[in-house]
Formats: structure tokens, sequence, C-alpha cells
């Protein structure tokens, strides 16, 4: 697209947001250097009455870094993939999970995060140890909200006693990235960043923009392999509260296994079938064909274990962060090739998540990046 064509918020708002392919990954909001961008309902909306719809005010042509920014609206895939493997890795088109280096499990081998932490407390471990080394000096992840139960919101950590608080998964959606913009007003330098796929994504594609800003500080993405996210107000209120008549406060753990199981307080697991659990699936998730956070350094998924966490090295970052960790003694690690189940979960959890794009999608590049694949993939399909 030449220069004068670029896009702009009117077609991220008609081509991604309209169509619910918006994935609330607040990446538009967190480019957008004018403040007229605010998530409302996880939607991103304009918040200014002066901009006009189709081109906000700023320049003759309008500002575009909210379009650039956007991870579905015509994502720089080859440069962000660059960015994660170096130039020239070519997506392997027998692995639906993405390129990687090695794979490994992981488990923290401090009682904290074994005991507080999601699958082994693996990722909480490797944020701390950074902080203890001073290679970070915040980490952006999602943190029980302060006034409702059970939903995450966007916290700049900075201390492992910050990161404890935040321990554990609540499967519901949390604009991660705009976290960034709390690290940059404290000026952090060295920042990790936890998210689920399409959040690494929108960090890598801001970068792979050229809107340093907000990715300069960012010296570790920790992904989250992921399927699907539930809607806040089906899943917690409606699913657990009001049909199961299961009071929130009551709630310790809440896990997915094959099953969603929650935790009490008294000791109690209510097992609830996934299937009963999909409808209250975020409509954006039904369009991510990214399973295992293919663009984060670390990629990260408990895979139905118990106390282990399944990690996909895929950087040369990762790597040199991964394995200086667990020369410390952060870390304990395994061959991961000793849960063949888990490997089995991951092969297939992926294959049918990159399914789910199909010709024509918007997406379908992010699936198929290369036009020799593409060709290849509908040689095979015709």
């Amino acid at each position: 697209m030449a220069d004068t064509e670029r896009k702009h918020w009117k077609h991220l708002y008609e081509e991604i947001v309209a169509t619910e392919i918006c994935c609330s990954c607040s990446a538009c909001v967190v480019a957008c250097p004018h403040k007229v961008l605010e998530l409302n309902d996880f939607d991103p909306v304009q918040t200014d009455a002066r901009s006009p719809f189709d081109n906000c005010w700023h320049g003759e042509e309008g500002c575009s870094l909210c379009a650039m920014a956007c991870p579905r609206l015509d994502p720089t895939v080859d440069a962000i993939e660059a960015l994660v493997h170096g130039e020239g890795v070519q997506r392997p088109y027998d692995k639906p999970e993405g390129p990687y280096r090695y794979k490994t499990l992981a488990r923290a081998t401090d009682e904290r995060f074994l005991n507080r932490g999601q699958d082994g407390g693996a990722v909480g471990a490797l944020i701390s140890w950074g902080f203890d080394t001073d290679r970070l000096d915040g980490a952006v992840v999602a943190a029980p909200s302060q006034d409702v139960p059970w939903l995450d919101e966007p916290r700049l950590v900075r201390s492992t006693d910050e990161l404890l608080a935040t321990a554990g998964s609540r499967y519901t959606y949390c604009a991660t990235p705009l976290g960034l913009k709390q690290a940059a007003a404290e000026k952090c330098k060295k920042v990790a960043l936890v998210g689920v796929s399409c959040e690494s994504t929108a960090v890598r594609q801001i970068a792979a923009a050229g809107i340093k800003r907000w990715t300069r500080n960012v010296s570790l993405i920790l992904g989250l392999m992921c399927t699907e996210t539930f809607d806040y107000e089906a899943f917690v209120v409606g699913k657990l509260r009001h049909e199961l008549g299961i009071e929130l406060e009551d709630i310790t753990k809440i896990n997915v296994k094959g099953k969603v199981i929650v935790t009490l307080k008294d000791g109690r697991d209510i097992n609830i079938p996934l299937k009963e659990c999909r409808p209250f699936a975020n409509e954006w998730c039904h369009h991510c064909p990214d399973f295992a956070a293919e663009h984060a350094d670390l990629s990260c998924g408990g895979l139905g274990m118990e106390g282990w966490t399944m990690i996909l090295v895929r950087s040369e970052r990762g790597d040199e962060y991964l394995k200086e960790a667990a020369a410390a003694g952060v870390l304990e690690l395994r061959d991961a090739e000793q849960e063949p189940k888990a490997l089995e979960v991951m092969m297939r959890l992926a294959t049918k998540q990159r399914e789910r794009v199909k010709p024509g999608d918007p997406h379908w590049q992010t699936r198929f990046p290369t036009i020799e694949i593409r060709k290849q993939f509908e040689a095979e399909n015709a």
C-alpha cells in the first residue's frame, strides 16, 4: 500500500472492530500518540469529538499509528517473525505450534511460586529471578481487579511481592499491553510482558511497525498458550455465580485441564465440562490461529499437566534467559519428551486452532504467512 493509501482509524474500525475480529489487545490504544482512543467494554473507541471518524485530525493525511499497530489489520508477519527468530527462518509447514529452538518442561524451585502459581509457577519464577538479578525492573501482567472478583486488569509489578499478589489465572480476558504505558510513565528500562498469543503478537507488531516508544524497553515476552478466553459477564457472573450458585469470594483457583476446574476455599473442586463453557468464549478468539504464542520469546502452557509448564524456546533472548535462570537453580527442568500426552495435546490444539482460519479471513496471512506455504496448502486441498 502506497504511503498516500495508508490505513487509518476508519479502516481499523470498519474492517476489524465492527466485524468482531478485534481481539481487544489494546495495541491501537497504546500506540495512539494523541490519546483519543480507549477501550470501552473491550472495544477500542474514539474519545475526542473533534476527530473525524475516517481520519484523525492530526496532519494532512491523518495519523495511522493505530492501524499500523493492529496485529489483525494487515499484520507484517515476516517482520514480526524476524524480530523473534532472526532473518530467514521459515515457518515449518508440519509444526502448527510455530518455529522454536527447543522445548523443555519446567517448574519453580521456590515454594511460593509452586504453591500459588499456575502449572508449576515457572513464569512467575522467571520474572522474580529477573528482578533479583537486575535483568528486569518491571513486568506487565494480568492482575486481579481490586474491585471486581475474578476479573483481571493490566498492572505493572516491580517486585516479587507484587508479582506474587497476581499469581494464578482467571481465564477472562485482560488487555495486558495497556500496562506498557504505565511502564513508560515509571521510566522502566527492562520490562517483561506476560500475555496470551494475540498480545504477544501485538507487542511484536508495534515494534515491527517502528513505534518504538512503547517497545524499546521490552526485554522479554512470556507468551501463554491459549485456545480462548471467557467473557466475564457470561462465564463468571452467569455460569459460575447464577447458574451454579458459586459465591465468587469462595473461589481460590480456576484451571482448565480438558475441563474447567473451580477450586473453593474448603478444598472442593467443581468440575465443569469444557463444552458447557465454550459458548462463553469471546467472539474474537474464533478468529485466532495461534494457540502456542508463536511470537513470544518463551511460550508457556500447562497442556493438561499438573505442576509442570511446557516451554517452547523461540528466540535467542529467550534461550539465554531460560538457561541462565536454570543454571541459577530457579527452575527445575525435564525433557519434554517425558510427557508425550502433553505434546499430543499441544499438537492437537495448535492444529485445531490453525484450522479456524479459512481462505478469505483477514487472518489468513497469519496462518500461512508466505506465498509458497499458502500455495502448497491450497494445492494439497484443491
